[in-house]
């Protein structure tokens, strides 16, 4: 048997494999990239949306060779992931049928489910409350440095900028907040996830120019206020550099959620996600600040209260139903008796793991 036709009679297992954290460890497939469709010798394909794929080519057949290679903890894996799921699904193997695709927008004025906004504090003077160090910035909860807070205007500003000089310091710290209501997928599971908005600004002068898409928990689902400030996650759920973006003002931007992002997906409610810089995210101050003048990494986004919705930042979320299938490659799971001779019904635990 060739390399091609291994993967092709293989390719459920290795597709239930290379959709584990472990096994995308073995198979070496990056563990930020969406729900992994197809696996062959010398490329792997991921969905990022309905009907839209996205391939990693090799020019040698670099996934047989790893295969090959690691042989033993790949077919472990493999038995294992079967046996457990088999017998904890009580001899059904559950994979996801048919698709269908939710485009979600957070409402605009008057809000009545859904918010988008930003919080933070913007052009800090030298003098007064003054210009902030970076850890005093990110430890705020809202209540100390006169707040910027929008949640009904036409765009959302998010800026990190740092200026230098006597009073030297950071001038604007914000953070950002798209919600959507994603109640509609109920138990349907989430294939894959995009995130897009417009942009119409952009300032690239800083050294960190990442802006990062996190968790978010404000008080209100329909209002952004100061108090918010700190109610944004530190997880990456996917993430888009200021110096990349489209900003002619009309052209969506779009980032392809992670595996953490898709699963931070509320599918009986309101997704909140989040907007930092990264530098803030991860609590690193950028390098290479300015002894005078002034540096940022800003990005200037449309919100939902623009008129209509055709620039309105939006969620495409692409689920499908869980269904129950009765064999896999031909052979009834039923004519599956054991697998490393402990049968489906019996398996309490394999190796101290249970079930």
């Amino acid at each position: 048997m060739n390399d091609k036709q291994f993967f092709l009679r293989y390719q459920p297992q290795i597709l239930g494999l290379a959709n584990t954290s472990e096994g995308r460890d073995l198979l070496g497939i990056d563990q930020g990239v969406p729900t992994v469709i197809e696996v062959m010798p010398w490329y792997v394909k991921w969905l990022i949306g309905q009907g839209e794929y996205q391939t990693e080519f090799h020019v040698y057949a670099v996934f047989f060779r790893r295969v090959m290679h690691r042989w033993k903890e790949v077919s472990a894996a493999m038995e294992w992931q079967a046996n457990s799921f088999l017998a904890r699904r009580g001899g059904h193997l559950l994979v996801p049928a048919g698709s269908d695709t939710l485009t979600a927008r957070p409402d605009a004025d008057t809000e009545s489910s859904t918010v988008d906004g930003m919080t933070g504090f913007q052009g800090l003077p030298d003098g007064g409350v003054g210009r902030q160090t970076f850890a005093n910035a990110r430890g705020d909860d809202g209540s100390t440095y006169p707040c910027c807070t929008r949640d009904a205007q036409a765009y959302i500003g998010l800026g990190m900028g740092y200026r230098g000089g006597g009073g030297g310091g950071w001038e604007d710290f914000q953070r950002g907040f798209h919600l959507y209501d994603t109640s509609s997928i109920g138990s349907n599971t989430v294939t894959a996830a995009v995130n897009s908005w417009v942009c119409s600004q952009a300032s690239t002068t800083l050294s960190e120019l990442t802006w990062c898409i996190v968790s978010s928990s404000p008080a209100s689902n329909t209002a952004i206020v100061a108090g918010d400030y700190d109610s944004c996650g530190t997880t990456d759920f996917g993430n888009i550099e200021a110096d990349a973006l489209n900003t002619d003002g009309s052209s969506y931007n779009a980032v392809t959620l992670n595996s953490d992002g898709r699963a931070a997906i509320d599918r009986a409610g309101i997704t909140k996600f989040g907007w930092r810089h990264d530098g803030d995210r991860s609590n690193t101050e950028p390098g290479g600040l300015p002894g005078s003048g002034a540096e940022s990494a800003t990005i200037l986004l449309r919100s939902a209260d623009e008129s209509g919705t055709s620039i309105d930042p939006k969620l495409v979320v692409t689920h499908a139903v869980a269904s129950d299938i009765d064999n896999v490659n031909g052979i009834a799971l039923a004519s599956i008796q054991d697998f490393n001779d402990v049968t489906a019904a019996n398996g309490q635990s394999i190796n101290g793991a249970d079930f």
